[in-house]
């Protein structure tokens, strides 16, 4: 059961469904949650760890296991906004740049 909601924890960052509130506090699928505390029914009845507070527990952790997933959230809603082709572009055109860097600096 846990796995299960470790896998759905990890669905949820990579598909955004998160927002920092402050410091301590995420609205994570429309639920106020904290790396202890959770105000959905599931986190309530049972008092144990539900899936909301292990997405927040990846966020803060998230330097420890080298996933950013603020920035997969920014190219999900930058490609739901402009579309996928632009955001295609937009990585191929950062790759040239950073080659062209890497010949001026370290040659």
């Amino acid at each position: 059961m846990e796995d299960s909601r470790m896998i759905k924890a990890n669905q949820i960052l990579l598909k955004g469904e998160f927002k920092k509130i402050d410091d301590s506090t995420y609205e994570v699928r429309g639920h106020k949650v904290s790396v202890s505390s959770c105000d959905c029914m599931d986190f309530r009845t049972r008092q144990a760890i539900c899936k909301h507070i292990l997405a927040v527990q990846l966020l803060k952790q998230e330097s420890l296991i080298g996933v950013n997933y603020e920035k997969i959230q920014d190219a999900l809603l930058f490609s739901k906004r402009y579309g996928e082709g632009l955001l295609n572009t937009l990585k191929s055109t950062h790759e040239v740049i950073e080659e062209r860097n890497k010949l001026i600096w370290f040659t």
